[in-house]
């Protein structure tokens, strides 16, 4: 090694040393060629942390590299002997190769691969630099006693990909991520990170950290939410295109469309993904996105148990391809736990496919929580189904028309339900009849236990209090009521409030807009007297009502 070559390599080095940390390891001087050439020339390799140079004495600095190679666009390493190498690297033009010859060729790749592997923790075979050094007795095995978990590797990887993109480290993101790590979060949530998606002197570019994370075993569940950026979802697509260790992953509020179909076809390429839960909700989702989902659902070889769609734009025909891919995959829909499908439009034909899923599926699913509020669903195709879902926990079918047909169907399933906690039927125009034969079955079914009833919004006048009355005085499981919107007058009102003191299980009382005269005095005495009766209420509603 020469004294000027040392020099000019630690000049080289000097900015990736100031803004990365990166430091020389040595300098060799070896013979180097393209594979393909006899003739081979003396250069100088110089070794960093992170890449490699290869020199050659010139009249400049500026002319000194012939080729600079970060560990990353290294594909193979394959050697001929202890003293012969051929380095297979990636250009923007296509891949290339040299060959390098030299006493010192063995202390070359050991360092090449120490330190690849160092800024490889828990990246894939399928990504991983290839090759065959067995003639130097080294092992290119991903087991290379690295830690793959922890502050230290994920900072490493960080740093080298910055380095890579040639993009400065944000000192706030590593804060961020060390924070999260060393409270033993493994959840990484980009929106408790400073400068994410903000046009600030604090904002980095997500390049780095989107790739420091494609392969890392860290973290389980990654969030997002609220951030107008088409890039950004294209970015968590790639996280997604390569990570075997996230079960979770949050898009919330995204004001893109087209990024999601990118989502969708990465996640289908990953056959090794462990996603088993997917929150999209409030999310601007084309119909091509939907069925790109739709596809990356079919191909799933494990259990998924939550998705939410809340509010994605369904239609009735998107919905009937989101079911087709259940009915496809039959055995990963039969895990799902939680399915949020409201605020969508599923239409005639959405309602049929859904209610076809869950009668194909019957006691045989997991299903604990369905939401459909607000998603204009044929509620006498749906109800029909209710009765076979063994598991079913939590129900909400709120701002969906129940007509008497439908109410019946739901109430036998209610009836025939030993898992029902909460029930949430607010606003789906409910008459007397179709409250009664919903109500008087989740109040008396004796399996049932804790149920939270939200009736609230519905068309009971004045003269119905009195059946809704008879029906509360019964109750023997109610937790929870809310009679929110109803507007009763002062002796309806009263009626009620009488019947409530009879409801020795209540907890949560909500009277939110429930009484529309707030000088009737007895009101008042009545409200002191449920809460006597019944001591055990922790929470009271009386919001825009009594007062």
């Amino acid at each position: 090694m020469s004294d000027w070559g040392s020099k000019k390599a630690r000049q080289l080095l000097e900015p990736w040393r100031r803004e990365y940390g990166e430091t020389l390891d040595g300098v060799y001087l070896v013979m180097a060629c393209k594979p393909s050439e006899k003739k081979a020339a003396k250069r100088l390799v110089a070794i960093g942390d992170r890449r490699l140079f290869l020199m050659k004495k010139p009249s400049t600095l500026s002319k000194a590299v012939i080729k600079m190679i970060h560990f990353y666009d290294l594909k193979r390493l394959d050697c001929m002997s202890s003293e012969c190498v051929t380095i297979r690297y990636w250009t923007p033009k296509g891949e290339k190769e040299v060959e390098i010859r030299g006493a010192d060729v063995s202390h070359i790749v050991q360092h090449i691969v120490r330190q690849y592997n160092e800024i490889t923790p828990g990246f894939s075979s399928t990504v991983r630099m290839k090759g065959n050094l067995s003639p130097m007795g080294i092992d290119l095995r991903e087991d290379s006693g690295v830690a793959v978990e922890g502050v230290a590797p994920m900072h490493r990887v960080y740093v080298a990909q910055c380095a890579y993109f040639k993009e400065p480290v944000s000192r706030e993101f590593a804060h961020f991520l060390e924070d999260t790590i060393t409270s033993g979060n493994r959840e990484l949530n980009f929106c408790e990170c400073p400068g994410i998606g903000q046009k600030t002197p604090i904002a980095f570019d997500m390049r780095p950290v989107i790739a420091s994370l494609r392969h890392t075993p860290q973290f389980r569940a990654l969030v997002l939410a609220n951030l107008n950026s088409k890039e950004v979802v294209a970015h968590m697509a790639n996280i997604l295109r390569h990570n075997t260790a996230l079960s979770r992953v949050v898009l919330s509020r995204m004001e893109t469309s087209k990024a999601f179909v990118l989502l969708g076809d990465l996640i289908a390429a990953n056959k090794a993904h462990a996603i088993q839960s997917i929150t999209l909700s409030g999310s601007k989702i084309p119909n091509d996105g939907i069925d790109a989902l739709a596809n990356a659902l079919e191909l799933f070889s494990h259990a998924l148990t939550e998705l939410n769609l809340s509010q994605c734009q369904l239609s009735g025909a998107r919905a009937d391809a989101l079911v087709w891919a259940f009915e496809r995959n039959f055995g990963m829909s039969l895990s799902i736990e939680v399915l949020d499908l409201s605020h969508n439009n599923f239409e005639l034909s959405g309602s049929q496919a859904l209610e076809r899923w869950l009668h194909n599926a019957k006691e045989h699913s997991r299903l604990r929580s369905l939401n459909l509020s607000h998603s204009n669903v044929n509620m006498t195709a749906l109800c029909r189904s209710l009765r076979s879902l063994a598991h079913l926990q939590y129900l909400d079918i709120s701002h969906n028309k129940v007509d008497l047909g439908a109410a019946k169907l739901l109430g036998v399933a209610i009836e025939a339900s030993s898992t029902l906690r909460s029930l949430r039927v607010a606003g789906c125009g409910l008459t007397l009849e179709n409250l009664q034969s919903i109500t008087f079955e989740a109040l008396t079914n004796r399996r049932l236990e804790r149920v939270d009833l939200d009736v609230s919004h519905n068309c009971v006048g004045a003269k119905d209090m009195a059946m809704v009355a008879a029906a509360l005085r019964k109750s023997t499981n109610l937790r929870m009521i809310s009679l929110a919107g109803l507007k009763l007058k002062p002796d309806a009102f009263l009626v009620l409030l009488k019947a409530l003191r009879k409801v020795e299980t209540l907890e949560v009382l909500v009277l939110d807009g429930a009484y529309n005269n707030a000088r009737e005095g007895r009101v008042g005495a009545a409200i002191a007297g449920v809460l006597e009766c019944v001591p055990g209420i922790e929470a009271l509603g009386l919001r825009g009502g009594y007062k």
